[in-house]
């Protein structure tokens, strides 16, 4: 379905609009009146939002995208590569790129993860850090990274915006500890508690990256191919028992937000052994210079983990 955009409208095409960000993305970008909308689906026919409109296509048929670029003004892409799908799913990234190049697009938004940094060896993480990613998924998203970089720093406006955790309804962040609120036995969350202590948990609200990903879209200023980090770091609950005690409250099971833990010392290096990347329980990554572009995160943090625990459990009742 293809939706009549007037000539004074920018249009925005958007990539992976179907997934967990993409669903918050699309009413926010859709509340602007000077922008249409663009979405990019395998399935022609696929039920969208009604101002929407809804292109055919394959990111690994870069003969599909050129309807769907045609005429673009901006392009976000939220179809993250999969590491299953190996280096077929860096070609598509590429083609993307390079048929957005192609078609005279002015501006590309590329949505990766804080998580490219890998193992830091500094506390605080920024834009500057040296990346060393080290599993599969975080050379993964890396490489995407470096292929559209490659692709269109010096031809078209990039910008790539890196989130940490991502959380609110209907992602998948949150799920396991919820679960453990919900149904786990009192002992186990206890135990949970003690080994985590106040180790860093790197969430941000769903609803913040969309607000990111809309301030970099709508920025009159060139992006010149700059990193930025999104995050919440600097909430001081932002850590395993503060978190673990709100989605209690919330979910009726309460705890307090501070009770006995291990040493830091004793929990870095078992996220060590245990193969985890970020491994220093205190790590932060810094959003600064996003903010020191003029962005200022709005939302409650609580207020959104809370309303996170009520929507968790109004779907478990379902």
């Amino acid at each position: 379905m293809s939706i009549e955009c007037a000539v004074d409208k920018k249009i925005i095409c958007v990539t992976g609009g179907a997934g967990f960000i993409g669903s918050y993305l699309l009413p926010v970008l859709l509340s602007h009146k000077n922008v249409c909308v663009r979405v990019l689906q395998r399935t022609a026919g696929t039920r969208v939002l009604d101002q929407v409109s809804a292109f055919a296509g394959d990111l690994h048929d870069k003969d599909s995208l050129a309807p769907f670029l045609l005429g673009a003004d901006s392009v976000i892409n939220l179809a993250l590569p999969s590491v299953e799908q190996g280096e077929k799913s860096i070609v598509a990234v590429q083609n993307l790129a390079q048929m957005s190049r192609d078609a005279g697009v002015r501006r590309v938004i590329h949505i990766s993860t804080a998580m490219v940094v890998g193992s830091a060896a500094n506390t605080c993480v920024n834009e500057d850090t040296l990346c060393n990613p080290i599993n599969a998924y975080e050379r993964h998203k890396f490489v995407a990274e470096q292929v559209i970089q490659q692709e269109l720093v010096g031809s078209v406006d990039l910008g790539i915006l890196r989130p940490t955790a991502v959380f609110g309804a209907g992602g998948k962040n949150l799920l396991k500890l919820a679960g453990v609120i919900a149904q786990g036995a009192p002992w186990y969350r206890l135990l949970l508690r003690f080994i985590h202590g106040d180790r860093r948990m790197h969430l941000v609200s769903v609803d913040d990256v969309v607000a990111a990903i809309v301030f970099l879209a709508m920025d009159a200023r060139s992006l010149e191919g700059n990193i930025f980090l999104i995050s919440a770091d600097d909430e001081p609950c932002n850590n395993y028992q503060a978190i673990d005690a709100i989605l209690g409250r919330a979910m009726g099971k309460p705890m307090p937000r501070r009770s006995m833990c291990l040493p830091h010392w004793v929990l870095r290096s078992l996220l060590a052994l245990a193969g985890r990347s970020q491994s220093n329980p205190q790590l932060i990554y810094d959003s600064s210079k996003l903010q020191s572009w003029g962005f200022q995160r709005k939302t409650d943090f609580e207020g959104d983990l809370e309303r996170f625990a009520h929507n968790y459990q109004a779907e478990s009742r379902s």
